[in-house]
């Protein structure tokens, strides 16, 4: 068998950013880690590369040139957002990595934008008191791959960029999986709903991702499932209106329940099997399905629904 020759991709030396970075990562893995990376802002290496990422000062997917730092940039999304050299790689290959349009967009949505934003200088983190983020970004991840001022070197640099890159693959094809399952959950789940007699309660045989699509269904209030980490435990969790925020929860577990285990919990439900209601008042978990729903219906009932 003859070797594959390697294509040569290049992308600028210097510090790295997670554009760069998840860029460079895409094409790997598209192109099965065939790829030589060179790392350099020498026009006449750039000329000559297979691929060029984040420099060049041209973006031409034809030519598999993909940079945003030229006047007038590379284009925005609907929603302003402008495009950087991960969204660009993305918008061209997206697709063809995930095999599903549906998973390519949504990681574009909560990914790809979201490094882009960042890297043209886009501020989409909300903000609390005193000026704290809200959330550690994963740029900030990135970031910890760079080597400190006393470390810095070409050498240092170039490792840690082909560090940062393994783990930008590793978040890339993990996506993937995880939504392709979440999208047969999702299937499962929609058909739970249609066969079940009661839709307040969602019985499901298998702890699959729920809330995105549950939410949609405006008659259930519980969902009740295996727990994931034990083929014991049984769990019923509130169904909320908007799956990322606690103050939607169409319905709570009662007051007197919160934050009580085991013993206390049984003596206050009356359910031998009962073992844990969270604090928040939005989870309880027993030892069994019978358990379970059993606490279900009791919050049904104090609730008056």
């Amino acid at each position: 068998m003859v070797p594959m020759t390697k294509k040569t991709l290049v992308t600028h030396n210097g510090t790295f950013h997670a554009d760069d970075i998840f860029a460079v990562a895409t094409l790997m893995l598209l192109h099965d880690d065939q790829i030589s990376i060179v790392r350099t802002r020498d026009e006449s290496v750039v000329d000559k590369a297979d691929m060029v990422v984040d420099v060049g000062m041209e973006y031409d997917p034809s030519r598999q040139r993909f940079d945003h730092h030229q006047e007038g940039g590379a284009g925005a999304r609907v929603n302003g957002i402008p495009y950087s050299s991960f969204g660009l790689v993305w918008k061209e290959y997206g697709e063809e990595i995930c095999g599903d349009r549906a998973v390519a967009a949504d990681i574009e949505e909560r990914l790809v934008a979201s490094i882009d934003a960042l890297d043209n200088g886009v501020d989409t983190t909300s903000r609390v008191k005193d000026g704290y983020p809200f959330r550690y970004s994963i740029s900030d991840v990135m970031w910890l791959y760079r080597p400190t001022w006393e470390e810095a070197s070409e050498e240092t640099l170039y490792a840690g960029f082909l560090k940062a890159v393994s783990l930008a693959k590793f978040i890339i094809s993990r996506e993937i999986d995880k939504l392709k399952s979440d999208f047969k959950a999702q299937e499962y789940i929609r058909s739970v709903y249609e066969m079940s007699q009661d839709k307040r309660i969602l019985i499901l045989d298998s702890c699959a991702p729920w809330e995105k699509v549950v939410s949609a269904f405006p008659e259930t209030l519980f969902v009740v499932h295996p727990s994931l980490a034990s083929d014991v435990n049984w769990s019923a969790e509130v169904v909320r209106d908007d799956s990322t925020t606690f103050s939607s929860n169409r319905i709570s577990f009662p007051e007197s329940w919160a934050g009580k285990r085991e013993d206390e919990l049984r003596a206050i439900t009356g359910i031998d099997g009962a073992i844990f209601a969270h604090r928040a008042r939005f989870k309880v978990v027993a030892d069994s399905k019978q358990a379970v729903l059993a606490l279900v219906n009791i919050a049904l009932k104090e609730a008056g629904r």
